[in-house]
């Protein structure tokens, strides 16, 4: 489970640009320019940029512009589920979302495992047992959150009579937003799209 991306993260990137052409990093230290042998001229050296945005005294430097924009990130999956046979084909599963619906969960999936590579599913206390290629993320006695590789199915095994339930995941997406909330009603969409049709496999 170490290393494992469940829920959603952020990443953060900051930019910082000079009108005078001058570019530092956030903490660095400028390089120093040492002026030829034999020369008298003098050594031009940058000026760091300056937070409140002023031009410095007399320096002939033009405001600093910094640019910092932060990504929420979360991941979806293609999978095709639903009973054995039968199964339909569902995009969009995000993070958090129950299969085969809200009411009768079989198993949730919470995201992807540390290399990105297998999708992880939490697995309900009624699964008595699991067929396929599948690795134990945790869990003692019975696995509880279990990992599946793209393209190979899973058959669950659930209930006092038995039943079952399969998911092959088909495809892993990682879907970033920025933080000014654009593509988040797209997102909206797909997520109502896709609860909808766990729902149907479900009747």
């Amino acid at each position: 489970m170490a290393g494992a991306n469940l829920g959603t993260t952020t990443t953060t990137t900051t930019s910082t640009t000079s009108t005078s052409g001058v570019t530092s990093a956030s903490g660095g230290s400028l390089p120093s320019v040492s002026p030829a042998p034999g020369s008298d001229a003098p050594v031009p050296v940058a000026s760091p940029p300056s937070s409140s945005g002023d031009t410095g005294n007399g320096g002939g430097h033009g405001p600093t512009k910094v640019k910092v924009e932060t990504k929420f990130v979360h991941y979806e999956v293609d999978v095709r589920a639903g009973v054995p046979g039968k199964t339909k084909k569902l995009r969009g599963v995000h993070e958090l979302q129950m299969l085969p619906s809200q009411k009768n969960p079989i198993a949730v999936f919470m995201g992807v495992s540390g290399d990105g590579k297998r999708a992880m599913f939490l697995v309900s206390s009624e699964v008595t047992s699991t067929f396929g290629d599948v690795r134990c993320g945790f869990g003692d006695s019975s696995c509880q959150l279990v990992e599946l590789t793209p393209g190979i199915p899973v058959t669950f095994t659930y209930g006092a009579k038995d039943k079952r339930y399969q998911i092959n995941v088909l495809k892993l997406h990682q879907v970033a937003h920025s933080s000014d909330g654009k593509g988040r009603h797209k997102d909206g969409a797909r997520r109502h799209a896709a609860s909808r049709l766990a729902d149907a496999s479900a009747r």
